[in-house]
């Protein structure tokens, strides 16, 4: 089994008021450093803003080289007629060109248009959750203990997806992307919306047996 770990993870942040009136302060974050055998990681979803999509160049441009950007009547250039995004992890042989998670033996995802979860082919292996989009918080999350991989989505857990996984090899955090609506990680650096505590806190005995039983 691996080591436990120290990932730092922000768990709180707030704002430190000396006095009642006052209404903006320095922050306080409080960060855990437990040692863990839980790695975690969360992608939020936005809503597309097309204000803030770059200019595209046409061969219509004038020979100064402004750009302009398609009126509202071309928004079909722009618009994907499924889209998708899905959430995983894979292994460093996995193709990150034209490849979604879990479309290969390297990679396990959850495809957000269809709630399906996939490895090792473009075939769903089973319906495993919501489908998820626009305004969803989607987590993906390594168990070292029982050598599964399980999601979360809007910090509710949906269980284990993928189990009994070799996790000798190294993993990543990975994101496949067929949609124009922006996308946030997070690796720890915010509090996450799954409260990944109870979750960790589970394996402390795990943990602590791992790390003091050779101690003389």
């Amino acid at each position: 089994m691996i080591k436990p770990f120290v990932t730092p993870i922000v768990s709180k942040v707030d704002r430190i008021k000396k006095f009642d009136t006052e209404k903006n302060g320095p922050y306080r974050v409080e960060v855990d450093l437990t040692p863990r055998l839980v790695a975690y990681f969360e992608v939020s979803i936005f809503q597309r803003d097309k204000s803030q999509e770059p200019l595209i160049k046409s061969e219509n441009d004038n020979l100064l080289g402004q750009v302009t950007r398609p009126p509202d009547n071309v928004d079909h250039i722009f618009v994907h007629e499924s889209d998708c995004v899905a959430v995983g992890i894979s292994s460093e042989h996995f193709c990150t060109s034209n490849k979604m998670p879990g479309w290969d033996l390297h990679s396990y995802g959850y495809h957000g248009d269809d709630g399906g979860i996939f490895h090792a082919s473009g075939e769903m292996i089973r319906n495993f959750g919501p489908a998820f989009g626009v305004g969803d918080t989607i987590g993906c999350g390594i168990d070292y203990t029982r050598q599964s991989v399980f999601f979360t989505l809007n910090g509710h857990f949906l269980g284990y997806a993928f189990q009994e996984i070799d996790l000798t090899s190294k993993f990543f955090p990975t994101v496949g992307i067929d949609s124009n609506c922006p996308f946030q990680c997070n690796f720890g650096e915010s509090p996450f919306v799954f409260d990944l505590k109870p979750f960790s806190d589970k394996y402390l005995h795990v943990v602590k047996g791992l790390l003091f039983d050779n101690v003389a």
